[in-house]
Order: structure tokens, then sequence, then C-alpha cells
């Protein structure tokens, strides 16, 4: 755990020293609708999340809620991946494979902020909990719930996450069985 900890806050600052940016205009428009007062406009799937960051945003206007939002869940994804790749690896293949798979997530979701395929890293980040915890012999009714909050997570961010995330878990789970039978 606190390895994976420590990968995914490293991620995080070597993300933000390198430079995080949006690849369009439409994530700056959201977080300044979200800042206006009396405003119901919602860029999220349910309202709960919209709610929350209206309520920031208008309560603590100098930071950018949405920023924060965004970035937390590249980071939610980051520790999930590295949380199951260090539970399940030795350590010299765990820091390899870390190192890997957090250099994808840099290039496709962390350096170029994009509400769809911030959904989907966080999403993917949950079914690979749920997977972790429910294709080996280790049932962990923890780590299964987190999954499912960030499978919710990216699905409110964007619903077509889930289906990203979902069809990911499909491989997962296929590969595993096909392995296990040969």
């Amino acid at each position: 755990f606190f390895k994976a900890l420590w990968v995914s806050a490293l991620f995080l600052c070597v993300s933000l020293l390198m430079g995080m940016y949006w690849e369009t205009n439409d994530d700056p428009s959201i977080a300044y609708l979200l800042s206006l007062r009396n405003n119901d406009y919602s860029p999220f799937q349910w309202q709960l999340f919209s709610s929350i960051l209206h309520f920031l945003f208008v309560n603590f206007p100098v930071v950018n809620w949405w920023t924060v939002n965004t970035v937390f869940a590249v980071w939610l994804s980051a520790f999930s991946v590295s949380y199951v790749v260090y539970r399940r690896y030795p350590a010299h293949y765990a820091d390899a494979l870390a190192g890997i798979v957090l250099v994808a997530l840099w290039v496709t979701a962390g350096h170029c902020l994009n509400f769809t395929r911030t959904a989907a890293a966080v999403a993917i980040g949950g079914c690979l909990l749920i997977a972790d915890s429910t294709l080996t012999d280790e049932n962990s009714p923890f780590e299964y719930g987190a999954g499912c909050v960030l499978l919710l997570y990216g699905a409110s961010i964007r619903s077509l996450a889930a289906l990203i995330a979902l069809g990911f878990l499909a491989v997962i789970g296929g590969v595993w069985l096909l392995g296990d039978r040969f």
C-alpha cells in the first residue's frame, strides 16, 4: 500500500512539474460555468458531483476545483494501478511494470488533460481493483468496494468511461480465464 502511495505521489509530482494542460477549451469553460452563482449546469452524469464542485467553486473561488477534480482522478488511477502491480509482482518486476504503465497513463491522460480520458483512466483503475479482488483467491471486500467507487466515479464524469473500463475488465477476465486453463 505504502509503496503504491509513494509511487503515485511521485507520479503526480513529476506530472505537475512536466506540465499538464487542457487538450481543448471545453474544460476551462466547464470550470467557469461551475463557478457561477445560481447555476445548475452539470457536466457530470449525476448532479451530486456538480453540486459539490459548484459549492467548492462558490465558497473557495481561489482554487480551480475542476482541475483539482481532474488531477485527482488521474492520481487515483495511478494509485490503483501501482497498488495492483506492487501487490501482484515481485519488487524488481513491479518497479519496471509500474514505470511502464505510469508513463502510458501520463501520455494518455496525465499530460494532456481531457474529460473522457480522465474518466476512462479512473474507471479502468477501478476495474483493475475489481479484477484484482475477484479474479484471485484473495477476495478483498475493501478492494472490491474501492474499485466499484472508482468505476462509478469515472462513469459519473463520463458515462462512456464505464463502457471503456468494463471492456478492459472483460479483456483482463478473458486473459485470466484462458491463462488459468492452459
